[in-house]
């Protein structure tokens, strides 16, 4: 009678351990995360008796979650690609929605400034005609101001993204540290058995993880789990995490990079390009390198090629008063960082080996180096105080301007778009004639110099090719202003529309392999449902078998004091 009390115990016990897993399932079926938990029911060992072996009815084991790796992964890997295309996206958007409308296009404002120049050419001694350019190239100088105005906020707002997912990086990292010393203690103190919620818990604060950097992880023998970025670098390493800190660097300091750093106070610096492999915040820096700053850089080519050129030929025309042709335009001066490192100015006639890429000027000690950061092209060998002409740049690097192993970066167009102006202001001042052979006289009226040679060479720059000679290798050009804006808004709107194709594809990608995992580990509640009266009619059996067992023990007990 022992035996059997005792199977109804362990049956009562067993069941209510897989009411309470049924009911736990039905609590956390909108718990982000949560796997599906099952008690597994076994049979204890049997006892040894004079007859054979006596069962001992049933237990439960362990309580385990329904888990599949590869599907982890598989959705972890889709999470990363989505958020990175998402970001992305949403980025490349908005620079495809400053540049794309015609109405506001930079191009237009370049037909309108070459229209003025034909009206002077058709009538090149109205002061009037003169005064409507002046206007169009201050409506001009305006648009860049204000495209490159637009992109600086662009910039600020990828700044700002790029310091708060480094934040929630270092959030989710810690947590997950902390959860790593909650496994241990946990399935320490419990005999083995696995910390199923803490478990749930540490693999969503990852998948959050990797909406932000590609982080793949690797679960050792004691239930923690180690977490590596990008290429490589670890991130958690049991209870410990590293973190993610901002710095700037000398040469721009409103330019977010990247450093982990250790427990140990250690640093690693982190090249941009080591977390463009997926999750928002690789994809910010990818769009901040590869898209916004080309999208700059080709607008302040576009001022310094105009600049240049303009002024170029003007200066071989002859205004109203006789005079040589002065700048119509201000020229933007090439940035260095730091100021002293070099002296670096446009070459006026090599305007066509003028790239839109940001250079590196490095000092090992005893000679420079110059590279192209876009193409990785460069010349080394430089010596102080001696001027070489690369791409377009005439650069000149200073006695003591770097020390050995410092380098200085040079952004020829960068701000460009900002630092172009209207240098002529008065509207007889416009060179519209060329010089004759004979000298001009002092009292020489207006008329006398009010040909329109010159005014129809201005014109004839925007159908000319004058930059880009770069693109082909060569020095020669191969764009006009038109086709270098028309090409830059054509790629961004490339960019974008692979970002949105990509962003669709990932979704379609993560909610099969979602709809996967969910056949897997979901919590199907009608199945639950279906489990609870399954084991409340097996609570309930195994109830009544004790009362069975009871009744029967007390009538044999009676018994044996002989009662009738």
């Amino acid at each position: 009678m022992q035996s059997l009390l005792n199977i109804g115990v362990a049956g009562l016990l067993a069941a209510q351990h897989q009411l309470a897993t049924t009911s736990h399932n039905i609590a956390n079926v909108a718990t982000p995360g949560y796997h599906r938990q099952t008690a597994l029911q076994t049979t204890p060992p049997p006892i040894r008796t004079g007859y054979g072996y006596a069962s001992q009815g049933a237990q439960v084991e362990a309580v385990m979650r329904s888990y599949n790796q590869f599907l982890e992964n598989q959705i972890r890997n889709s999470e990363t690609s989505l958020a990175a295309h998402s970001a992305y996206r949403g980025q490349v958007g908005m620079l495809d929605n400053i540049f794309a409308d015609p109405e506001t296009a930079l191009s237009a404002s370049i037909d309108r400034l070459f229209a003025a120049v034909h009206d002077i050419a058709n009538e090149p001694s109205s002061v009037p005609a003169r005064i409507a350019f002046l206007s169009s190239a201050e409506n001009l100088v305006a648009r860049f101001h204000s495209f490159t105005g637009q992109l600086e906020d662009v910039r600020l707002g990828v700044e700002g993204r790029i310091a708060e997912n480094m934040a929630d990086v270092n959030r989710y990292s810690d947590a997950i540290a902390t959860i790593n010393q909650q496994i241990v203690i946990s399935e320490s103190a419990g005999g083995g058995q696995p910390a199923n919620d803490l478990r749930d818990q540490r693999d969503q604060q990852l998948l959050e993880l990797n909406r932000l950097v590609k982080a793949s992880a690797v679960l050792q023998a004691d239930g923690q789990m180690t977490v590596y970025m990008g290429s490589g670098q670890p991130l958690v390493v049991g209870s410990t995490a590293s973190v993610l800190t901002a710095f700037t660097a000398g040469e721009d300091p409103t330019r977010t990079q990247i450093a982990l750093q250790a427990a140990d106070g250690s640093r690693i610096a982190l090249p941009e390009d080591l977390l463009g492999g997926g999750g928002s915040l690789g994809a910010l820096m990818q769009f901040r390198r590869e898209t916004l700053d080309f999208a700059q850089n080709r607008i302040g080519l576009l001022a310094t090629t105009l600049a240049i050129a303009f002024n170029e030929q003007h200066a071989q025309g002859i205004d109203l008063y006789g005079g040589a042709g002065q700048p119509l335009f201000t020229v933007p001066a090439v940035y260095t960082a730091p100021g002293g490192a070099a002296t670096v100015t446009v070459d006026h006639t090599a305007l066509g080996a003028l790239t839109d890429a940001d250079y590196e000027l490095e000092f090992d000690g005893a000679a420079y180096t110059v590279t192209n950061l876009a193409t990785g092209a460069r010349r080394s060998g430089l010596a102080a105080e001696t001027t070489v002409d690369f791409e377009g740049l005439l650069i000149t690097p200073r006695a003591g301007g770097l020390a050995a192993g410092q380098t200085a970066i040079i952004r020829p167009t960068r701000h460009a778009g900002l630092e172009i102006g209207v240098a002529l202001r008065d509207p007889r001042g416009f060179a519209a004639a060329l010089a004759s052979d004979e000298p001009a006289a002092d009292d020489a009226p207006f008329s006398d110099f009010a040909d329109n040679r010159n005014a129809n060479r201005l014109g004839a720059l925007q159908t000319t090719r004058l930059l880009l000679g770069h693109a082909t290798g060569s020095a020669t050009p191969e764009s006009t202003l038109g086709d270098a804006y028309a090409s830059m808004v054509s790629i961004i709107g490339s960019r974008s529309r692979s970002a949105q194709i990509g962003e669709q594809t990932q979704e379609s990608l993560l909610k099969q392999a979602m709809a996967t995992r969910e056949g897997l580990s979901g919590v199907n509640l009608d199945e639950e449902a279906a489990n609870l009266v399954r084991f409340q009619t097996a609570y309930q059996a195994s109830a009544r078998l004790m009362t069975v067992a009871q009744r029967l023990f007390g009538i044999r007990a009676v018994e044996r004091k002989g009662v009738p």
